[in-house]
């Protein structure tokens, strides 16, 4: 019996070839990952894709092809944190704020006070940020005892009005401005009439503080909203059970 030897045509062998071909390409596909999702080493893949068959040499017609590479990256942001600026001023030297009374008690310095002594109030801003002041006992403060020298011209008169010395025994928790000094009855009255409730003042230390430097966060100050009940040195009020009510309350603040 005779058998005869076939052998493969060329459409079938460009089959198989193209069957191949589309298997490898199929297999990089795969492998190929979004680079949103996942990311891969660097490394560069070939493949081969066949277009038929060359009737000279019997052998496919190939085409290289190069797969996509991705390569592992890494970015790095830094939120940026805040830097806080800070005020930075001479103690010494004339100071120009709001000029305000109150009704005197207990004090942040630890001291009773009357309407008729010559005393005042300064800024939270100013008290909190004296060299050398202590948030744990607000009576040990180095400004409490301290004595200035308040000043107020008349905008309409340009008359002059100068107060006693003055000595500093509370903190002003409404004061939002950190030259603004708050005065007792009397003290004011020195100055201007209690009916205007508010002026501007220029004032200075008595004694010099000997170069010393006020350093207050820079921060735009945010009106307080305050009652005719609440007293400025809670944390000596609320021992005490006694709270200064503030008579210029219901004047608008002025934010510098």
């Amino acid at each position: 019996m005779m058998f005869s030897s076939c052998s493969p045509s060329n459409s079938a062998l460009s089959y198989l070839f193209s069957l191949v071909s589309v298997s490898a390409v199929s297999m990089n596909l795969a492998r190929q990952q979004d680079p949103g999702s996942q990311v891969w080493p660097q490394t560069t893949q070939t493949t081969t894709t066949t277009l038929g068959i060359d009737p000279n040499t019997g052998q496919p017609y190939t085409t290289p092809v190069t797969s996509e590479t991705y390569s592992s990256s890494t970015s790095t942001s830094t939120a940026g944190s805040p830097t806080a600026t800070i005020a930075v001023e001479p103690l010494d030297g004339e100071h120009s704020g709001d000029g305000t009374f109150y009704t005197p008690g207990l004090g942040a310095c630890g001291q009773n006070n009357t309407e008729a002594d010559p005393i005042a109030a300064v800024s939270y801003l100013l008290f909190d940020y004296f060299p050398g002041s202590t948030t744990s006992n607000p009576n040990k403060n180095p400004i409490c005892g301290k004595k200035l020298v308040a000043h107020y011209t008349d905008p309409d008169t340009q008359q002059q009005t100068t107060t006693q010395e003055v000595t500093i025994v509370d903190r002003c928790a409404g004061c939002e401005i950190r030259w603004s000094v708050d005065f007792s009855p009397t003290v004011f009255s020195t100055l201007a009439s209690k009916t205007l409730g508010r002026i501007n003042i220029t004032w200075s230390f008595v004694d010099e503080i000997g170069g010393e430097t006020l350093a207050v966060p820079n921060t735009s100050p945010v009106q307080r909203e305050f009652s005719r009940e609440e007293g400025r040195s809670p944390e000596v009020d609320s021992k005490k059970k006694q709270r200064a009510i503030r008579w210029h309350r219901d004047v608008p603040l002025e934010i510098s």
